[in-house]
């Protein structure tokens, strides 16, 4: 009999790690290489000693080069870039605040320069930093989802629009999906790869997309997200698997 191995990662909540380790999740411990190299190390040592017997964490944690926590989520990278201000605090995951723009923004928003905008022109900076000096970087950039972001940005009219004006929803969609993957292959260079071609989309920065279902049916919903291209196909057409959704049908028409 042989046994197989199932991949799971299994995150904390930032509260959490506040009270059990004192860990602060101020701007510092996702931008400043110092912080996130020590906190990572505290992070490994407590889940050793708290959950050892479930194969969590280590015995005697050495310093290594993260880029981004492998025991938190909080996605904010991408909204960021797009514009959005990010709040942070000590025992929260960051926030991007709401940064709602017109019709007619959104109609003329274009993909962002975002290698020289923060947080990545400074993360880019950090991973070349790394690389010289200990040979690999390790670590996620948690890229968030579609909707997450869109959201954030376009507020509750972004439901009203797949129906109402759906080819602005497509176009804005299409633009923060092209965001993401570009984002997730630019780390893809450490040392656990952010984007994998044989694992779902959500794999790339541990966010899928979240599908409000109970607001849209999910044949609308399907209809509207965008494409994504896995590494090494992007350019062909080729809708990424985790987009190419089953034939789900809301509660409704399952009842009808």
């Amino acid at each position: 009999m042989t046994s197989q191995l199932i991949p799971i990662e299994l995150v904390f909540n930032p509260n959490w790690w506040y009270e059990t380790a004192g860990i602060s999740f101020d701007q510092a411990f996702y931008m400043d290489p110092a912080t996130r190299i020590r906190d990572d190390v505290t992070m490994r040592r407590v889940l050793w000693q708290r959950y050892r017997d479930l194969g969590l964490g280590e015995e005697g944690p050495q310093p290594r080069p993260v880029i981004g926590s492998l025991h938190v989520a909080g996605g904010f990278v991408i909204p960021a870039l797009l514009g959005s201000q990010i709040r942070f605090a000590a025992d929260a995951a960051p926030q991007p605040l709401p940064h709602a723009i017109s019709a007619a923004e959104i109609d003329a928003i274009r993909k962002p320069d975002w290698r020289n905008l923060w947080p990545m022109r400074e993360l880019l900076a950090q991973m070349d930093d790394l690389q010289a000096e200990y040979g690999y970087v390790l670590g996620d950039l948690n890229t968030d989802g579609v909707l997450n972001a869109a959201y954030h940005f376009y507020g509750q009219d972004l439901f009203a629009d797949f129906y109402l004006a759906p080819e602005r929803v497509r176009r804005f969609l299409d633009i923060i999906g092209e965001l993401i993957v570009d984002v997730a292959l630019a780390s893809a260079r450490t040392d656990r790869q952010l984007l994998d071609q044989r694992q779902p989309y959500g794999g790339a920065g541990r966010s899928a997309h979240v599908l409000p279902c109970q607001l849209l049916g999910a044949d609308d919903l399907a209809d509207q997200l965008p494409p994504i291209a896995p590494a090494g196909g992007a350019g062909n057409g080729a809708a990424h698997p985790a987009l190419r959704y089953p034939p789900l049908r809301s509660q409704s028409a399952q009842s009808g």
